[in-house]
């Protein structure tokens, strides 16, 4: 039995400006030709990071070698003990190497859009002795907030945790995505749905904890949006 906590995660990426681009050129060479990614830290990984530091990092990389160019990313926020123990995802997709990393970011370039990878930390109960905080001290509002699954007292129904990720880059843009967030808010809401939704125009990824009750409803609703027309 899961109890949650009333919340709902939503996080939208769209394209990035060309100013925005050319700010950001960490790793970029004028010789070698680069692409833009985004990175989103998990819980346990946000809270290593220094006080006051962002959440989401964007910036570019090298085509010859985006991987090492994430990895020098990380090793300039993060102690160099744990680099070792964090993980680079794409939806349900592992990256530990150049050439799959590379692959994404062609696919989503090609789809004129932005990958988002997310850093995490597989060995909790080691990166829990380098947190900033005590372990027993009790999470932040702002920590707590962004959390993939918070527990807490309020909802005593059993839950069933629902995760898809739907790759759309023909169906979605920079302006149809907050029209899609709104749909998606409403439709959570109303069916007591707890988690975090992942908005960008390569697709959708979501990892819910949806009432037992409602899972059928969810899913027969999630179909009747364009979008999500194949989530079974």
């Amino acid at each position: 039995l899961l109890k949650m906590r009333s919340l709902l995660t939503f996080l939208t990426v769209t394209r990035p400006s060309p100013s925005a681009l050319r700010a950001c050129a960490l790793c970029a060479s004028a010789s070698a030709p680069s692409s833009s990614l985004t990175l989103l830290f998990s819980r346990h990984v946000r809270e290593l990071l220094p006080k006051g530091a962002p959440h989401v990092d964007r910036f570019t990389v090298e085509a010859s070698s985006p991987l090492g160019c994430v990895r020098r990313r990380l090793a300039e926020r993060l102690p160099a003990d744990v680099l070792p123990r964090l993980a680079l995802q794409h939806g349900r997709r592992r990256l530990t190497t150049d050439s799959e990393l590379a692959e994404v970011l062609a696919a989503t370039r090609n789809a004129g859009a932005t990958p988002l990878l997310k850093v995490l930390a597989p060995s909790l109960a080691t990166l829990d002795s380098h947190a900033h905080k005590p372990a027993a001290a009790a999470p932040s509002a702002e920590t707590a907030a962004a959390d993939d699954v918070i527990h807490t007292a309020g909802i005593t129904e059993q839950l069933q945790l629902l995760s898809f990720f739907v790759l759309r880059p023909d169906a979605l843009s920079d302006g149809r995505l907050p029209l899609l967030e709104i749909q998606l808010r409403r439709l959570l809401e109303r069916l007591g749905v707890r988690g975090t939704v992942y908005l960008a125009p390569e697709g959708i990824n979501a990892q819910l904890c949806v009432p037992a009750s409602a899972l059928q409803q969810l899913a027969a609703r999630l179909r009747d949006l364009p979008e999500l027309d194949e989530v079974e």
